[in-house]
């Protein structure tokens, strides 16, 4: 789940940048340079229009202050998450509840565990009656911004909404299995897989077997749990601009929704097109190509 702050100003969009799309670019020998700097202006333009976290010296309290320096919340709180959405998720004694950027508390602290709102809804937990190794495990539902619970408390992970639906999951001792819901609740993929991503272009990228062990294979499913391209790969990214970037052999290649292979397998490491091209890399060198496959100068 999501970590509170800890007195850092870094920027949160910045973790955008460190999302599974943008892991893709991270893993390339060379950025793309022009969209990691567009990606980074905004993040950074957003950012400065939000109130930036502090920590008292003496108490070791948190509380938020505007880009002048002028305190607009006081240190009072355990620990606090960044803005998002207009509401902040803060510690109060043990347990977690809402402000808005005034610092009125909106939402009473009463959650064991709070997270950022996304799409109108944030994940929240409370302590839960199932047990692994550890002890009691947290159990995870969903609020709206008035502090109602709309999703009940039912998973042991839950991730913030993109796209309408959220990745959720149970876990046992050691491992995760994971699906997705939408916002009725409904398990639009039953939390059986090694792997659920966020949905993209009509599709959820998912894993089956221990992929901890690389003997997992990816595939990819719709909305009603349909396999669209089966569970054949050594790995994968997501669907851009009608293609996925997929390793099979040890090399990556491209392939359409209906598995079809548009690009041969041939690439060191995995890609994404924008605007038609994709930068890939192949015998040590970086160069991009357009959706046939055809190198570009």
């Amino acid at each position: 789940m999501h970590t509170p702050l800890n007195g850092s100003t870094l920027p949160p969009c910045y973790w955008v940048l460190l999302s599974p799309r943008f892991r893709i670019i991270l893993q390339l020998k060379k950025m793309r340079t022009l969209l990691f700097l567009t990606a980074l202006l905004y993040c950074t333009i957003t950012w400065a229009q939000a109130p930036e976290s502090f920590v008292d010296k003496d108490s070791k309290l948190y509380g938020f202050k505007d880009k002048s320096g002028k305190i607009i919340v006081p240190a009072k709180f355990k620990a606090i998450q960044h803005f998002s959405e207009g509401l902040a998720a803060v510690k109060l004694e043990d347990q977690w509840g809402y402000i808005d950027e005034k610092g009125t508390m909106q939402i009473s602290p009463q959650f064991n565990e709070a997270h950022a709102f996304s799409e109108g809804l944030a994940s929240v937990g409370r302590p839960g009656k199932r047990e692994n190794v550890y002890g009691k495990k947290p159990e995870y539902g969903y609020i709206d911004k008035q502090g109602n619970l709309v999703l009940n408390y039912k998973y042991d992970m839950a991730n913030n909404f993109k796209n309408g639906y959220a990745v959720v999951g149970y876990t046992t001792d050691y491992t995760t299995t994971y699906g997705a819901i939408n916002k009725k609740g409904e398990e639009v993929i039953p939390v059986a897989y090694s792997v659920v991503n966020n949905f993209s272009e009509g599709y959820f990228q998912a894993a089956t077997g221990d992929i901890s062990s690389y003997k997992g294979k990816y595939g990819f499913l719709d909305v009603n749990n349909k396999i669209a391209v089966p569970f054949i790969y050594e790995d994968a990214s997501w669907f851009v601009e009608g293609l996925a970037s997929v390793k099979l052999g040890g090399k990556w290649g491209f392939i359409d929704p209906k598995n079809n292979t548009v690009i041969p397998f041939q690439y060191d490491g995995p890609s994404y097109f924008e605007k038609g091209k994709a930068e890939v890399q192949k015998d040590g060198k970086t160069f991009f190509i357009d959706k046939k496959g055809a190198k570009l100068k």
